[in-house]
């Protein structure tokens, strides 16, 4: 017997919690994003810093978001978390896409390795909580 929102053993993977961990990390990253950029705009902090900064923004936002799909689903963190990385890539991607300009294909692969691995090891934090 399966609890509600947690997946049963056939059952590749739980959508709602793959959804709901999507979009606390959607809400995060927005959220951290406009609190570094007020710092970055009103310190005197260097801009030598971003780049560090929008990793661990994604790392975070990714970790946080697929702990908690993970621990929702109470199985396959492994899955789940990477699951969320991958969506959560998938949507910068297409926003980088949409928006005018260029995008270098080495940063990109570098978002998506650090999305990834935020994945995975939110995941597996996520189903040692539950």
């Amino acid at each position: 017997m399966t609890l509600k929102g947690e997946a049963s053993p056939s059952q590749a993977l739980n959508f709602p919690a793959l959804g709901k961990g999507l979009l606390v990390t959607l809400i995060l990253s927005v959220v951290l994003i406009i609190v570094c950029g007020l710092i970055f705009h009103f310190s005197s902090t260097s801009e030598n810093l971003l780049p560090w900064v929008t990793a661990f923004i994604l790392f975070f936002s990714v970790l946080a978001g697929s702990t908690m799909a993970a621990r929702q689903a109470g199985t396959k963190g492994l899955v789940h978390g990477i699951g969320v990385g991958i969506l959560f890539f998938l949507a910068i991607w297409f926003l980088v896409v949409l928006l005018p300009g260029s995008f270098a294909v080495i940063s990109m692969t570098y978002k998506l390795l650090i999305a990834v691995t935020g994945g995975a090891l939110g995941g597996v934090l996520g189903v040692a909580l539950s």
